[in-house]
């Protein structure tokens, strides 16, 4: 795929910038993104086979018809507690066509007092709770569908692994939940920080650059910036910021900011090719897991490795099965994995460059423990999993 052909769209379907063309590759890397409906104001005039075109605008039309359901959803929600919503429609608000942002769950943060009452309330009125079990022994929000709409209700937002890290950041959300359920701008741009933050080593696709990318441009000026970088700073998000504004001003059209020229440009170029290699929330991570790449970027903590190895030599060697040969699966497994050298030793390679590329945006990886919030208090702890 090429990507300057694909940025080329971005900048026509967001700014009217230049030309763009697109072929199936470029379609299956914004599915891959979920942004494909944002080619919409475009589309006509991309000259593409009859088949391609007709699958695009099914699939657009789509879109537009679950967010009009979405925002009906969103504004019926049975809750009675004051709380704001994150992402979302709080994010598509700042989009030239707010119906083009592909929208996933609805999340809700009520103030930390109010967390048991809200789940309550959904339950009381035909929702099914659906966390799933990582949710729960992360223990950050509680999952409830109805009708098809799934509701996110957190207790934390804020993924760090400093307590007071993620006090300080919630506490910046809670304190401005009003009857509206919007947080004010500024607000809400240190809330897609943060959501770029919590997948860089999950899973960052180009959705969540672009929320934070039309929130810059929609309400970030010369005159509210020192606000804005205050925060950052505060939060210890400065540098992923300014990189991620940079990034978007080099590659997908962003009109250029004083603030963010100091950014190395090859810092921005190391972090658009990791959202390129990971696609929406890991898309296409999840499909290397069982390649040679994949089992590489689980060496980054040695305990999680070893674990890997174990799991995986159980799985696939039948001395395994014996009780006595059982203990030594792990053994075996990196036998196997290291007759792949030449494949290993790439995968290596990159997981060490990702590393060097966290350690220098200043993210916070969850090996390090995480923050839970407990007793009215937030507390870190040490968790296997």
């Amino acid at each position: 795929m090429d990507k300057n052909a694909l940025f080329a769209l971005l900048r026509l379907c967001l700014w009217n910038q230049g030309s763009a063309k697109a072929d199936e590759e470029i379609y299956d890397e914004m599915s891959a993104h979920a942004i494909t409906a944002l080619a919409a104001p475009v589309l006509t005039s991309l000259s593409l086979p009859a088949e391609l075109l007709k699958q695009w605008k099914t699939e657009i039309l789509q879109q537009v018809m679950y967010y009009e359901a979405y925002l009906h959803a969103q504004n019926s929600l049975p809750i009675t507690k004051p709380y704001v919503i994150l992402k979302g429609s709080a994010a598509a608000q700042y989009y030239p066509c707010p119906e083009l942002r592909t929208m996933g769950d609805i999340d809700i943060m009520p103030r930390q007092e109010d967390y048991e009452a809200v789940c309550q309330e959904l339950l009381d009125n035909g929702y099914t709770e659906e966390t799933s079990k990582s949710d729960k022994e992360r223990a950050r929000h509680r999952e409830f569908v109805r009708d098809g709409f799934s509701v996110e209700v957190h207790i934390l937002f804020a993924s760090m692994n400093s307590a007071e890290r993620v006090e300080k950041f919630d506490n910046l959300i809670v304190s401005h939940i009003t009857e509206s359920h919007f947080l004010p701008d500024l607000v809400n741009g240190m809330v897609l920080v943060e959501h770029i933050n919590q997948h860089l080593e999950t899973g960052l696709g180009l959705r969540q650059i672009l929320d934070f990318m039309m929130f810059v441009d929609r309400c970030l000026t010369d005159e509210n910036w020192p606000e804005f970088e205050a925060m950052l700073k505060e939060t210890e998000l400065w540098n992923l910021g300014v990189t991620v504004i940079r990034m978007c001003e080099i590659y997908l059209g962003l009109k250029e900011h004083a603030w963010c020229r100091i950014v190395d440009r090859q810092l921005c170029a190391d972090l658009m090719d990791y959202v390129l290699y990971c696609g929406n929330f890991g898309y296409y991570r999840d499909k290397q897991k069982k390649t040679s790449m994949g089992r590489a970027e689980k060496l980054r903590h040695p305990v999680r490795a070893l674990k890997e190895l174990q799991r995986r030599g159980e799985e696939n060697w039948d001395g395994a099965k014996k009780p006595y040969l059982k203990p030594f699966a792990w053994l075996w497994q990196g036998c196997r994995i290291f007759r792949e050298t030449d494949d290993l030793a790439a995968g290596y390679t990159q997981a060490l460059h990702h590393n060097r590329l966290f350690d220098t945006l200043g993210v916070k990886r969850e090996a390090r423990g995480l923050v839970f919030y407990e007793n009215g208090a937030y507390v870190k702890k040490t968790v296997k999993f």
